[in-house]
């Protein structure tokens, strides 16, 4: 286990397992997006084996296992090495479709690791402009509603399942004009956290207080992130299978599943 400090040794251990990878197995697909971050807090650690890269980023109260193999049984044998049991908790995301993911979870549930929970993508095709009239009373956050939109991220939403972004990602989300805010009572009463890339909108994160729920809110944010995607061609959203009362209110606003999945795999240290 070492620990990363530059870019370079990260890809470099990619670029090896991938010359010499019959079936590159990964579920590391946006790497980029977020590795300088991680490596600027000093998060990353790593492991070399024989036909794999593990490349641990440390999250709050756990390890978070990104993955790099030759093959899939490449990867089985490297979870079973010595070194893997270094950290207390460990959290992985599996992501592909349904088949592919259930029989890579029985290779992880081999070494330790249960299922956590199930999470599907969901998929949206734009709508007409006719259906993408903006939301009244949202404006983009600022500053000062970084440390609320924090907050209400960590009591709100699960760490091990959802990927919580850091202080400083929201900072720079704000600075970025992606985090879209409807205030009621001199309060932020929701927010949602958005991307766009190229032809496709993505929906990172959408909350509304539950003050303030069924007055609106969700409504009026959803409607402002159409509107700023209408010239995209999808949008796109990750949702945890057992929150169905989310599920359903997707569902309204003309989302539903494709056929990728992502199964969070749990290992703790008794």
């Amino acid at each position: 286990m070492r620990e990363l400090s530059e870019s370079r040794q990260v890809y470099d251990e990619i670029d090896a397992i991938k010359r010499i990878a019959p079936a590159f197995a990964t579920n590391c697909f946006s790497l980029h997006t977020r590795l300088q971050q991680w490596l600027d807090r000093k998060l990353l650690t790593g492991i070399r084996l024989e036909n794999a890269f593990l490349l641990f980023q440390q999250d709050e109260g756990f390890h978070r296992l990104h993955f790099f193999a030759t093959e899939p049984n490449a990867l089985a044998a490297a979870l079973g090495a010595k070194e893997t049991t270094t950290y207390e908790t460990v959290v992985c995301d599996i992501v592909g479709r349904p088949i592919d993911v259930d029989t890579m979870a029985g290779r992880f549930e081999g070494h330790g690791f249960h299922r956590y929970c199930l999470l599907h993508r969901l998929t949206r095709v734009n709508a007409s402009a006719e259906s993408a009239t903006g939301g009244t009373g949202v404006t983009l956050a600022t500053p000062e509603d970084s440390a609320v939109i924090v907050s209400a991220l960590r009591q709100h939403f699960d760490p091990r399942a959802e990927q919580l972004p850091a202080a400083s990602e929201i900072d720079e989300a704000v600075r970025r004009a992606q985090i879209l805010v409807s205030r009621k009572d001199g309060k932020i009463a929701g927010f949602l956290y958005f991307e766009i890339n190229g032809q496709t909108g993505i929906v990172r994160y959408w909350f509304v207080d539950p003050l303030y729920r069924d007055a609106g809110v969700g409504a009026a944010l959803m409607r402002n992130f159409f509107e700023r995607c209408r010239l995209t061609k999808r949008q796109l959203l990750w949702v945890i299978e057992s929150n169905r009362n989310a599920i359903a209110r997707y569902c309204h606003y003309g989302f539903s599943a494709d056929n990728l999945c992502d199964q969070v795999m749990l290992k703790q240290r008794s």
